[in-house]
């Protein structure tokens, strides 16, 4: 793979980036409440702790190998007779035996089998740390998109509201004019066609709304109709540009890159692992114990004995199950390295896609803008027109149907603008999900 580059093609804004939460820039403080609620009652992230957690036990399971196995032993025995007199025999039979045993055993990782098996845990722990990050960092995003989705919606139905309440005068105005015999049925037609259209515009923009709501309720962890309510009925109208800052550190702040990298490494180690395990292994087994008819006597350290032995184990022959192991291992560690070197690849086209997307998009709402005023002076005009008998109430639906679809259009893109800002968000990465990542290990112990 060639060297990172020093800069990203499309950024027009320099300097550090910044660590803050990127949704605080938008200055929303109910999005700040939602934002609470997700990351307190998201079940999703509910799920990614409890996985940390189960990685955290192996971990923790792998490195007990650093220190023998210790276990103890203990029995007891009574003996008597079944008849009413006892066998002749030359030997007694003691009626009650206390055995006390203390086994110790240990291997030996004379080739790094153990050290490897540890590393690959807690590489496999690490990049679970990446992975809940990059679980925060996608719900994050998914939670703010939603909550600007649904402020678009209301804005689209805020508009169609007003323009049915237009279309209703206009359908009024035509009806009287069509009853004085000024105009034909044909401008009533056209105008009932207007009012029936944006009606049903209306309904779907409704059912779109509620389940819009109802997809946040359940990031918050409530029930569909349950939770936080939007209210806001504006988009922001101006949005604060990100640095990118400096390519290099994206390795370092993306969490599905960080992941990756430590997944690569925990596959090397298991390689690692499977071709010691084809090596000689040398472990140690010590016990101390004692044997008596009374137990404090089995207990006695002088009367106790002890034995040592130490085993070699050679693996000779095992079908050639060991060699393919260690063959499958070396697949894994070199799938694992192309993946990272994928991801890698990936993260620096989100960025440049995402930073050129903001880029246009930015023009895309200025034109739509200048495309909806002209629109507002164009139906304006058409309507005058059409009062004072020089145009068709024709020119007056196609100027109404151009301001509609212009004014819905760049609502659409100003919300389409701010996706495009949480597309470079979520391509950028960032440490605060570490912080957030903490808070939630901790309040899941």
């Amino acid at each position: 793979m060639e060297p990172l580059p020093d800069h990203y093609t499309h950024s027009i804004k320099e300097g550090e980036f910044d660590t803050d939460p990127w949704w605080l820039a938008f200055n929303d403080s109910l999005l700040n409440q939602l934002m609470d609620q997700v990351f307190n009652h998201n079940l999703t992230l509910e799920a990614a702790v409890a996985r940390l957690d189960q990685y955290r036990a192996l971990n923790t399971s792998s490195r007990s190998s650093w220190f023998p196995s210790i276990s103890t032993q203990g029995s007891y025995q009574k003996n008597g007779n079944v008849g009413d007199n006892p066998p002749l025999s030359s030997a007694t039979t003691p009626d009650e035996i206390y055995n006390v045993k203390l086994t110790a055993a240990w291997e030996l990782d004379l080739f790094g089998k153990l050290a490897a098996n540890r590393a690959a845990s807690y590489n496999d722990l690490s990049a679970s740390r990446a992975d809940l990050q990059a679980v925060i960092l996608s719900i994050s995003s998914q939670a703010v998109r939603t909550y600007y989705q649904i402020v678009e919606l209301k804005m689209q139905t805020a508009l169609l509201n007003d323009m049915i309440l237009s279309f209703e005068e206009y359908l009024e105005l035509v009806e009287k004019r069509y009853q004085r015999g000024t105009v034909s049925s044909l401008d009533v037609y056209q105008a009932q066609v207007n009012l029936a259209g944006a009606k049903s515009r209306l309904a779907q923009l409704e059912t779109a709304v509620v389940s819009a709501q109802n997809a946040l309720s359940v990031l918050t962890g409530n029930y569909p109709g349950e939770g936080l309510e939007v209210e806001k009925t504006e988009l922001p109208s101006e949005i604060t540009t990100l640095s990118p800052g400096i390519p290099s550190e994206l390795l370092k702040r993306r969490p599905d890159v960080i992941s990756a990298y430590y997944k690569m490494r925990a596959a090397d180690s298991r390689w690692a692992e499977a071709v010691a395990s084809r090596l000689p292994s040398f472990s140690l087994t010590g016990t101390v114990g004692g044997s008596s008819q009374e137990l404090k006597d089995a207990l006695d350290p002088e009367a106790m004995v002890w034995n040592a032995i130490g085993s070699l184990t050679v693996p000779l022959f095992a079908g050639g199950r060991l060699k393919a192991n260690a063959d499958r291992t070396e697949a894994a560690y070199k799938a694992s390295a192309a993946n990272y070197m994928e991801t890698v690849l990936n993260g620096f086209r989100d960025v440049e896609n995402a930073l050129s997307k903001n880029q246009q998009q930015k023009v895309v709402v200025n034109e739509l803008t200048t495309q909806t005023e002209a629109a507002a002076n164009s139906l304006r005009i058409a309507t005058d027109r059409y009062l004072r008998g020089v145009s068709t109430y024709l020119t007056v639906t196609n100027a109404q149907t151009a301001y509609l679809n212009a004014h819905s259009s760049l609502i659409s893109a100003r919300r389409e603008l701010i996706d495009a800002q949480i597309n470079l968000v979520t391509a950028l990465g960032g440490d605060w999900t570490t912080d957030i990542a903490e808070e939630l290990q901790t309040g899941n112990k």
